[in-house]
């Protein structure tokens, strides 16, 4: 194995424990439901409309996100979105009102979950294999995220068991401060990423943005990420205190996540596999 290709396969590594981190954290969001709202008075419903802000801020930054990192590079982005990330965590564990509760689980982490995550991430993973792994690669990008959920659920609800809700809060803003430190991998990856993709990449946003759009297929895509989105929030969020009104020990809630985590891990690995080998327009219907 080359020198290039050996540190591109370290980089693909680190960037999936970073992905970890990032979709971790934020699935294990709905086990603080009910400790953060006991902890400040809150009812439930302001909490949840937090993390539903989170998800539009999540959503509504990762355009800009994006064109930060094509501007200024992944690196720093990353960076950026992990101080975000954390300062958003701090401030949930800190404050007692339900604008600074808007503000931290809402804004900043919402903003910090853009910079950090896939729309930021895959781009420049992808970048760094060949054309022909490329599919595999955004695959394995998407199955370390749902490792992150199957790995990070349980820890966060140990620490809210062991330690309580604001300081496990804290804890989580410690560990996605560790995102910042994996974003170097942006950086010493870059050589590595020009002798094994080697591209034209002078496409603005602006010109990519129209290309897209003028596919229906492309809208086909996006009505279909709203669906996922819809559901997969819903239940991070509102899982864990369904199950608890109904008389199931926090655990179940934890392994339920875990095990939708554990099997989309897999099914990322499988679809970006056969991406590889097989018509993609024909596959993604039958994963639907």
């Amino acid at each position: 194995m080359s020198a290039p290709v050996k540190l591109v396969s370290f980089s693909i590594a680190f960037i999936c424990i970073l992905l970890a981190l990032n979709f971790g954290i934020r699935s294990s969001m709905g086990f603080f439901m009910e400790p953060v709202s006991s902890e400040f008075g809150y009812g439930r419903e302001v909490f949840a409309f937090a993390l539903a802000l989170q998800n539009l801020c999540w959503g509504l930054s990762q355009p800009v996100a994006g064109a930060i990192a094509d501007k200024y590079g992944t690196a720093r982005t990353v960076v950026v979105g992990a101080f975000l990330y954390a300062a958003g965590l701090a401030v949930t564990a800190t404050t007692d009102s339900v604008a600074g509760l808007n503000t931290g689980a809402g804004l900043l982490m919402g903003m910090g979950i853009a910079a950090t995550g896939f729309g930021v991430v895959l781009p420049a993973m992808a970048r760094m294999v060949s054309v022909e792994k490329r599919a595999f690669a955004l695959g394995l990008g998407s199955a370390a995220g749902s490792a992150g959920q199957l790995l990070v659920v349980p820890v966060a609800q140990e620490f809210i068991l062991g330690f309580g809700c604001v300081n496990a809060l804290l804890l989580l803003a410690g560990c996605s401060l560790l995102m910042a430190v994996l974003a170097a991998t942006f950086r010493q990856s870059g050589g590595a990423q020009l002798a094994v993709n080697k591209e034209s990449t002078a496409q603005t946003m602006r010109e990519a943005l129209k290309e897209a759009c003028g596919y229906w297929h492309y809208w086909l895509i996006v009505v279909g990420f709203f669906v996922c989105g819809f559901q997969l929030a819903f239940i991070t969020v509102h899982m864990p205190a369904f199950l608890s009104d109904r008389g199931f020990e926090s655990d179940v809630a934890v392994a339920s996540l875990a095990l939708i985590g554990l099997f989309n891990l897999f099914g990322c690995l499988l679809s970006g596999s056969w991406a590889g080998k097989y018509s993609k327009a024909k596959l993604l219907p039958w994963i639907y």
